[in-house]
This record gives structure tokens, sequence and C-alpha cells, in this order.
């Protein structure tokens, strides 16, 4: 082995200890961040309205909308 795979392997194994180690604290801290990042999810929305991505200045809009009125 070279002496830089032989230095990622050392570090993957003490990270891989540490974790170990400290199992619940890593539980609780993903389960944190889960939660924090769930927690603006109750915002997005997916808008399937074609006025959202074209604005109303927009000559194929305002064609489109001719169209339909007739």
């Amino acid at each position: 082995m070279t002496d830089k795979s032989t230095k990622v392997d050392h570090m993957v194994t003490r990270f891989t200890h540490q974790v170990i180690r400290f199992k619940w604290l890593v539980v609780l801290a993903t389960l944190g961040l889960v939660g924090l990042a769930g927690s603006g999810a109750g915002g997005l929305y997916f808008d399937t309205d074609y006025r959202a991505f074209f604005s109303d200045d927009n000559p194929h809009v305002q064609a489109f909308e001719e169209i339909q009125a007739v």
C-alpha cells in the first residue's frame, strides 16, 4: 500500500470508531438535521400553471390567451 492510502485508511478507521463511540449523538444529530430540513418542506410546492414560467407581456402567452378567449 502506498503512504497516501495508508493515511486515508487510518482516517477512515478513526472516523468509524468515533461514529461507533458516539452512536447516539450521531443518531440524534441526524434526526435533528432531518427534522430541520423537513420543517421547511411544508412551504414547497410545484406550480403547474404556465403563467408561473412566462411574463404577462410574452407574445406567445398573449396569443395563447387570445385563442383561449375565442
